[in-house]
């Protein structure tokens, strides 16, 4: 028995070899068993990923109109225009110490 293994022309049979074994696993035989017919790759996504992918996109929502509230308030103060509402402040406050019903 003689095995050959001569540098790059044993290396590109391999390559040949396994790049064939893939192109086979990738099709398969139709109902007559007769033609080949390429697999399709095909991906799920479970319920939570799903669940996850909405609140990173409701996060991200958040986060941007979050930023441009500050941004607001920021320019407001530096400017000089910002004015405090006493009585939503009255309000807040009592609601702190007296709860929800307090602030109505």
């Amino acid at each position: 028995m003689k095995i050959e293994k001569s540098g790059q022309d044993y290396g590109e049979r391999v390559q040949l070899d396994n790049a064939n074994r893939v192109d086979q696993g990738r099709s398969r035989t139709n109902a007559s068993g007769s033609q080949r017919v390429p697999a399709r790759d095909q991906a799920t996504v479970s319920d939570q990923a799903r669940l996850l992918a909405q609140a990173r996109t409701e996060l991200e929502r958040t986060a941007a109109a979050s930023s441009d509230k500050v941004n607001s308030l920021h320019d407001q103060v530096t400017a000089g225009t910002y004015q405090v509402s006493y009585a939503a402040l009255a309000a807040r406050l009592a609601g702190q110490f007296h709860g929800p019903a307090a602030a109505r």
